[in-house]
């Protein structure tokens, strides 16, 4: 990438924040400021340490594209392991509790390098077009973190009722009120979230 903000959009996205707003809130700037330093038009030296930080990226390549996107920690991983895949993660109108497999036709993992407790969850439904396909496979961090963590970022959600969803976690209004959107879907008000699991990354789907 040949320019400092596309570069930041990409460490944005990667880091799980659907929109320049959403990381403009999680890091307290006016949405004008941030909006500026992705698309090129203010610089952002003064704030590329931090922006490197929060999104996980080497500044380096931040600020000049040269090395890895990623700091070596966080990519050297000692060896592969297969993850079973837990069930359906919904991206549409119907949720399915994630300890049920009756919709898979058969037994499904996915292969990836070791790392920390990482989980795999096969999507279905169409809400999250075009940023998540039908069938492709979505890899969260199985540490629960609590909604307040999470706020104004993608996240794997997980309902009291064992369901899982892809949504973007915003304060509802009222003590532990929720909403959950998605991209194509209207959003979900509730105050029935257990557990939210990080994002970590995504897998294709497999050829039939």
């Amino acid at each position: 990438m040949e320019h400092e903000g596309d570069r930041l959009k990409a460490a944005r996205i990667a880091a799980g924040f659907v929109t320049a707003a959403d990381a403009a809130r999680a890091m307290g700037l006016p949405e004008s400021t941030y909006v500026g330093h992705e698309n090129g038009s203010r610089g952002f030296a003064r704030l590329a340490k931090r922006y490197a930080g929060r999104f996980g990226v080497n500044l380096e390549w931040l600020m000049s594209g040269k090395g890895e996107m990623r700091p070596k920690s966080a990519r050297e991983l000692s060896s592969t392991q297969r993850i079973d895949v837990r069930g359906f993660i919904d991206a549409g109108d119907e949720v399915s509790k994630i300890e049920d497999r009756s919709y898979l036709s058969f037994s499904e993992s996915v292969e990836l390098p070791a790392a920390a407790r990482l989980g795999a969850l096969k999507v279905r439904g169409d809400s999250q077009r075009p940023r998540f396909l039908p069938g492709e496979y979505i890899l969260y961090d199985m540490d629960a973190r609590l909604p307040e963590e999470m706020i104004d970022r993608f996240a794997i959600v997980q309902l009291k009722g064992g369901e899982m969803l892809l949504k973007t976690i915003r304060e509802g209004r009222g003590r532990h009120r929720w909403i959950l959107e998605s991209l194509n879907a209207r959003p979900i008000q509730t105050s029935d979230i257990l557990f939210v699991y990080r994002y970590c990354g995504l897998l294709p789907a497999k050829d039939d």
